[in-house]
């Protein structure tokens, strides 16, 4: 039995914190703006952030503790150049990885 192949780490610089497990990380740019794409961290669910109204969609309240968890990942990481690990399970859209801060 074969094992699948290790995702490649890519380079990127941490743009935005949407949530305590989602971000949102830049390339490097290479002579136009730089390509971004949305992380949502692997095996880590963090509580749900406010929702406002949209539409026919109701408000929504934080959960308890929200804001604490964004506000300790954008501490740690905004700004940091990371290394990351991207993988999109079959039938979803979103992409999921594992963010390396630190010098590598």
């Amino acid at each position: 039995m074969s094992t699948p192949p290790q995702p490649q780490p890519k380079r990127g610089i941490v743009k935005q914190v949407l949530s305590g497990d989602s971000v949102i990380i830049r390339g490097v740019p290479k002579g136009g703006p730089p390509p971004e794409k949305q992380i949502n961290l692997s095996n880590i669910t963090a509580p749900k952030l406010a929702r406002r109204a949209i539409g026919n969609s109701e408000e929504t309240k934080d959960e308890p503790y929200a804001w604490e968890a964004r506000e300790f990942l954008r501490k740690k990481i905004i700004g940091e150049d990371v290394l990351f690990t991207v993988e999109k399970p079959p039938n979803t859209t979103r992409e999921y990885g594992v963010i390396y801060i630190g010098k590598g």
